[in-house]
């Protein structure tokens, strides 16, 4: 679990400064997944681990030490 010592120092994107096209197909992931089950709702979950860590501009090593990629 992450403590409040830890968040504060995590950076978070600025939604404001997030490019529009991309805000809006995240906020469309989202609104998918929240109406879904079953194994379309993980791909749907694994399309917004993508945006999300684009969003954090995450490498290839990156992402593979959070589970994203093998």
């Amino acid at each position: 679990m992450l403590e409040p010592k830890t968040l504060r120092f995590t950076p978070v994107p600025d939604p404001a400064k997030v490019d529009p096209v991309l805000m809006r197909r995240l906020l469309t992931l989202v609104d998918m997944r929240l109406s879904t089950r079953g194994t379309s709702a993980l791909e749907y979950e694994k399309q917004i681990d993508t945006l999300i860590a684009d969003l954090y501009n995450l490498s290839d090593q990156e992402r593979t030490a959070i589970g994203m990629e093998e």
